[in-house]
């Protein structure tokens, strides 16, 4: 339902699926389902023993998690909505596609599912003892339990995570924004298209072109002898000091042979002219018996605005970073004539210069932005800055962990990705909100028993339906990295990653932190 309505409103509002978004309603899917096991595994445990009938047990469940659910699709919500606000149409799509997936999750999970189940029959007995069964799952838990329960093994726990998270921050410091291999990050090396790509910038030109635009103030200001010049010397500039530039083209090059071509092909005189009459005179006796349009792809017919065009062998973020600072170094240094000016950088190269310059920045803002408001959403919930540092702890440690392997693995961080890093914060938090309301509803109950045996049953019940739904969300969209498209299988590494260390987080880290601090804000 969540997912079908998601789906409706990013059509309603414009917006198409993408090799990029077509993940959108497999995650709505899957967070729908993560907050559904929550309310069906606290049912069965009112009907077997509280022994309620369905209508009351469905009253109890909506009562004792509609502020946890409420507050983690909040958190949910966060990550995708910043994203809106990124200036790349790609990724606004996603945001409003996941946005409005999460918003309908309030309606079918929160709403919708215990008003199913007040009209559904109680479970046979069988069915209820077979879900209330010890299992593995319930070993595994109690092992977590007792880590988190023993002091010394707690402050081993804590201990670890930390060292961990200083080893994922030196790697995550190795981190680079855009493409580290040739050909398009879109599709593997061994696609076809990026074997073409490979061939093409071996044998021939290029397919990536770079371009520079040069504009004069005035009609016929790139018939000027210095004008062309410059442009020549930034060309062999750019030729010699660039290692993965080849060649270049531009207006010069033409000039160049008319005036060879005046001197008996001489190869000397492959030259720009010194008068600029001279070059107006080889352009209008061409102009004579050439076609028009012949000089379109180098100059406007006025002669005021050109380009040069620089091929280059690939895309690499490193590859572009070299040539558009030597174009600038050449600029500052070189530039001399007041009569033109140089704009770059254009083609293949500069819009995807353009989209790593705005992914560096948004990246760290964006997750500083989305932590923050998660942050708050916390605090806000429980009434205390504690319960915000202890569920936001966690947060960070995984989000390090995830770009720590990033940066060890010498992953690029391209402009797709930045929707992954901000969900797998948003959606990093509702896991311990559960776990963290099941411990404060056991203190509350009435005699209230100790912290140790709160951890042990939030553990054995709300732990349960966590473990469950991490791993099975972090399985299934870790199927994505069987896709034929590069793009898709790194995206669902990255966010298999982010939910499985979310569930270790929650499951490890997090009771260990609450035994060892003991907040006040459970018992109120």
């Amino acid at each position: 339902m969540a997912t079908l309505w998601g789906l409706g409103l990013t059509a309603l509002c414009g917006f198409k699926l993408t090799p990029a978004t077509i993940m959108a309603p497999f995650l709505v899917f899957a967070l729908g389902v993560s907050h559904t096991i929550q309310f069906i595994k606290l049912y069965y445990e009112y009907v077997s023993k509280h022994h309620h009938d369905s209508k009351t047990a469905a009253i109890c469940i909506t009562r004792d998690l509609f502020t946890p659910a409420f507050t983690g699709l909040i958190t949910d919500g966060i990550g995708p909505f910043t994203l809106f606000w990124v200036p790349l149409g790609i990724i606004k799509s996603l945001a409003i596609a996941i946005g409005f997936g999460v918003i309908s999750i309030f309606f079918s999970s929160v709403i919708l599912v215990p008003n199913l189940l007040s009209f559904m029959k109680l479970p046979k007995t069988p069915e209820v003892m077979r879900e209330e069964k010890t299992t593995l799952t319930n070993r595994i838990l109690g092992s977590f339990a007792r880590l988190a329960v023993n002091k010394k093994s707690r402050w081993a726990v804590i201990g670890t995570f930390f060292i961990l998270t200083l080893v994922a921050l030196f790697s995550a410091s190795h981190l680079e924004v855009g493409d580290k291999k040739p050909g398009t990050s879109l599709l593997y090396a061994s696609s076809p298209y990026n074997q073409a790509e490979r061939f093409i910038s071996e044998k021939f030109a290029t397919s990536d072109p770079y371009y520079i635009f040069v504009e004069g103030k005035r009609d016929d200001a790139l018939l000027s002898s210095q004008a062309l010049k410059e442009m020549d010397s930034l060309q062999r500039y750019l030729e010699q000091d660039v290692s993965a530039a080849g060649r270049t083209l531009s207006l010069v090059e033409y000039i160049k042979g008319m005036n060879m071509a005046m001197f008996a092909g001489k190869r000397e005189e492959f030259r720009i002219p010194d008068l600029d009459q001279t070059i107006a005179e080889y352009l209008f006796l061409y102009s004579l018996n050439g076609f028009p349009g012949d000089f379109d792809p180098v100059v406007n017919p006025n002669y005021q605005y050109a380009n040069i065009k620089v091929d280059l062998k690939d895309h690499r973020a490193k590859t572009m970073n070299e040539v558009i600072k030597k174009t600038d170094d050449w600029i500052r240094l070189y530039h001399k004539d007041e009569n033109i000016s140089f704009s770059y950088a254009g083609g293949t190269i500069g819009m995807l210069a353009a989209v790593n310059q705005i992914v560096a920045p948004i990246l760290t803002a964006n997750s500083l932005s989305t932590m923050a408001l998660v942050f708050l959403c916390l605090v806000f919930a429980y009434g205390s800055l504690v319960s915000g540092y202890l569920l936001i702890i966690p947060l960070i440690f995984r989000t390090l962990l995830v770009f720590g392997i990033l940066g060890f693995l010498k992953v690029g961080l391209t402009a797709e990705m930045i929707p992954m890093v901000a969900l797998g914060i948003g959606f990093g938090d509702d896991f311990g909100i559960y776990i963290v309301s099941r411990i404060k509803d056991e203190l509350k109950k009435e005699g209230g028993g100790s912290l140790k045996d709160a951890v042990i049953e939030a553990m054995s019940t709300s732990g349960k339906a966590v473990f469950f739904t991490g791993i099975t969300l972090s399985i299934g969209i870790a199927t994505w990295m069987l896709s034929s498209i590069l793009m898709q299988a790194r995206l669902g590494a990255l966010l298999g990653f982010f939910i499985f260390f979310n569930v270790i987080g929650t499951l490890i880290v997090l009771p260990s932190m609450i035994m060892t601090v003991d907040p006040k804000f459970l018992r109120k």
